[in-house]
């Protein structure tokens, strides 16, 4: 379960192997999950019937998502649900999510120049994830190279009067 506690918000497998994060922690939200999963039953059901009993019956209700989230692909779950405006998204690694199109257009993908990269020095980052009212954030610096401040934090380490010289 995720932050909440809510058993509805958790990771479930899908189809391809793929995991599937669902974000449902509000009353509203799982009753239009139930619907659209076909699962009216879980409307009536006492152990389902608000937040806290669906936590007291966290296995039973999980097990019953497995069952569903297993009849499609991650994406596709990712797509139907998030459509819905149900909380629901593919867990992706770093690479399939830099590849995501809609990172463009929201500013998320922050081009990098690291020196002495192995096989290129020009790279994508995932950014912020925000913009504020002065713009968007600035790019990142490039990460230091092995030994990069090693002079820098012995110097320093040297003028700490706390330290053994």
């Amino acid at each position: 379960t995720g932050y909440s506690g809510q058993p509805t918000s958790a990771l479930f497998t899908a189809r391809d192997g793929h995991r599937a994060s669902l974000g449902v922690v509000q009353q509203r939200q799982f009753e239009q999950l139930a619907q659209l999963l076909g699962q009216p039953q879980w409307l009536t059901d006492p152990r389902f019937a608000d937040p806290d009993k669906r936590r007291a019956n966290a296995v039973v209700i999980q097990a019953e998502l497995s069952a569903v989230f297993v009849t499609r692909d991650a994406a596709q779950w990712e797509t139907l649900l998030s459509a819905e405006g149900i909380p629901c998204g593919m867990v992706r690694d770093i690479g399939a999510a830099l590849s995501l199109p809609s990172l463009d257009d929201r500013s998320l993908r922050v081009p990098l120049h690291v020196p002495g990269l192995p096989q290129r020095e020009d790279v994508a980052v995932l950014g912020l994830g925000y913009l504020s009212s002065q713009g968007t954030p600035p790019a990142p610096d490039a990460p230091p190279r092995h030994g990069q401040h090693t002079a820098q934090i012995l110097d320093w380490l040297r003028a700490d009067p706390s330290l053994p010289q």
